[in-house]
């Protein structure tokens, strides 16, 4: 059986190599005042991710997924941390583990997570 999680990641993003982050501060400034922290809609599909911090570290979840509502709640990047002013680096579930991401602030509504090798994963648009 295929979990969930996985058609997420095949479906909604369309790869399946995904990233980790590093953090200083999760709620620090993205770019003109803007946080990471909230949530954040796919650039192309009825999904949404929540990013959150806990004592320091930061994750995101599946807040909504139209296509996909099994995965609402799923763990999707974990062990986020600051690396500099615009971006992270975490850990993304790939369909069969995690898997190291940087995590970019393009301008004040867009982030870009990228796999280590600099493909584009993801474009998220802050909701």
């Amino acid at each position: 059986m295929i979990s969930p999680l996985l058609i997420l990641c095949l479906t909604c993003f369309g790869s399946t190599a995904l990233a980790s982050s590093r953090q200083q501060g999760f709620q620090d400034v993205c770019i003109q005042g803007r946080y990471i922290e909230g949530r954040w809609k796919h650039a192309d599909k009825h999904a949404w991710i929540s990013f959150q911090t806990n004592q320091g570290l930061g994750h995101a979840y599946v807040s909504r997924h139209d296509q996909n509502p099994e995965v609402e709640g799923e763990l999707l990047i974990k062990h986020i941390e600051r690396v500099n002013d615009n971006g992270w680096r975490g850990e993304m579930f790939n369909g069969e583990g995690f898997t190291t991401v940087t995590i970019r602030c393009t301008n004040t509504n867009t982030l870009i997570i990228r796999t280590l090798a600099e493909a584009v994963v993801l474009r998220l648009l802050r909701d």
